[in-house]
């Protein structure tokens, strides 16, 4: 299954802004089965997605908590992103934060 996060519509195009620093956090609140893993993706055209390198990749979870995950400088993410997820579930209840920022911000 997977959702789309943000479509970005109107304004600047903003499809190839590297991710300096990004802190995306995943919150599992809540799923029914043994394991469930997020995976965030990108594409350029809203059809065609791959799932998103360089250290941005949730581990699988067995209980609700919380993961954070920070991308590298020079990581290309494309204009359109969505969370795909797998694992051995029948319901998850979870919520996803992506920020990408222009220029490098201490945390």
């Amino acid at each position: 299954m997977s959702r789309p996060l943000h479509s970005h519509r109107g304004g600047p195009d903003h499809r190839q802004y590297g991710v300096r620093v990004a802190g995306v956090p995943v919150s599992f609140q809540a799923f029914t089965g043994t394991s469930v893993t997020a995976t965030i993706q990108d594409s350029a055209d809203n059809s065609t997605f791959a799932t998103l390198t360089g250290g941005l990749r949730f581990t699988a979870a067995t209980a609700a908590g919380v993961q954070r995950l920070q991308g590298g400088r020079t990581a290309t993410v494309r204009r359109y992103l969505r969370v795909a997820t797998t694992g051995t579930f029948s319901s998850a209840t979870f919520s996803v934060v992506f920020v990408r920022n222009k220029n490098t911000v201490s945390l």
